[in-house]
């Protein structure tokens, strides 16, 4: 019940910022790098205006930047917003960016395994390491295949061509 309670304030103080601050990122991400850290500066308690001017920095393409935000938000909620993982990729999708692939391949891993599959295969294929590529793509298509809910099969009917032909491509190059 303290958790709830606790969650709710916390949705309710960030909420009136919230859409203004996702707007920004839509239209100008160095307005909103800019109010994150304003916000930041007003509530040095809330990391989620780090987690806001990461994304910023990150979608202007400073990687370098929004790695260190990253890596320095500590949120005692974040585990149970459920948070911590994806903090976890977004540094993840920083290294692939970077092209430092095996930091980004650890960081995938550590966010979840299933849900980046196909990402992790992304780094290997950039390494050059086929196998180690083939083996995520065909894991990853062996899932959705098996998926009992035939809607979602039915949602990721274009991610299975475009895995199954690069486990195609890779399997002839692997030959």
């Amino acid at each position: 019940m303290l958790r709830l309670k606790i969650l709710y304030i916390f949705k309710q103080k960030i909420s009136k910022y919230q859409e203004k601050l996702d707007s920004l990122l839509e239209i100008n991400p160095l307005q909103a790098e800019l109010f994150a850290d304003k916000l930041h500066k007003k509530y040095k308690r809330e990391p989620v205006f780090i987690d806001y001017k990461a994304f910023a920095l990150f979608k202007q393409k400073k990687y370098n930047d929004a790695l260190k935000l990253y890596k320095i938000i500590n949120n005692p909620l974040s585990e149970f917003l459920g948070t911590k993982m994806n903090n976890n990729r977004n540094i993840a999708l920083c290294f692939e960016n970077l092209r430092e692939y095996d930091s980004a391949i650890y960081y995938f891993k550590k966010a979840s395994i299933d849900v980046n599959l196909y990402s992790i295969a992304r780094c290997f294929n950039h390494k050059k390491e086929k196998d180690s590529a083939l083996f995520y793509y065909s894991k990853l298509l062996e899932i959705i295949k098996n998926d009992k809910d035939k809607m979602n099969y039915i949602k990721n009917i274009d991610v299975i061509d475009e895995v199954q032909y690069k486990v195609d491509s890779l399997s002839k190059f692997s030959k």
